[in-house]
């Protein structure tokens, strides 16, 4: 959860750093930033509130062991995409 939660963070600030720009960047690569945060930010909302409800009923199933390893895993390489994007403008 706590991966999801920083990582989420790091997302947000590497948007709106993007948005914040000269107006000669690449509108492209800043646009796909955007988009990759708020997928992610949603995606993690989602995970966090579903493990917790899988942790407060003590399942630890097919579906708990899913929804966290694609946040632990998922938002780590979003971050890493961002970043690329980044370098490329």
């Amino acid at each position: 959860i706590l991966v999801a939660l920083i990582g989420t963070l790091v997302l947000a600030l590497l948007a709106a750093d993007c948005a914040s720009g000269d107006e000669g960047e690449i509108v492209g690569a800043c646009a796909a930033r955007i988009l990759i945060a708020i997928g992610v930010a949603l995606i993690n909302l989602a995970h966090v509130v579903g493990l917790l409800l899988f942790q407060s009923a003590g399942y630890e199933g097919l579906w708990s062991r899913f929804f966290a390893r694609i946040s632990l895993f998922g938002t780590p390489t979003a971050v890493v995409v961002s970043l690329l994007l980044g370098l490329a403008m």
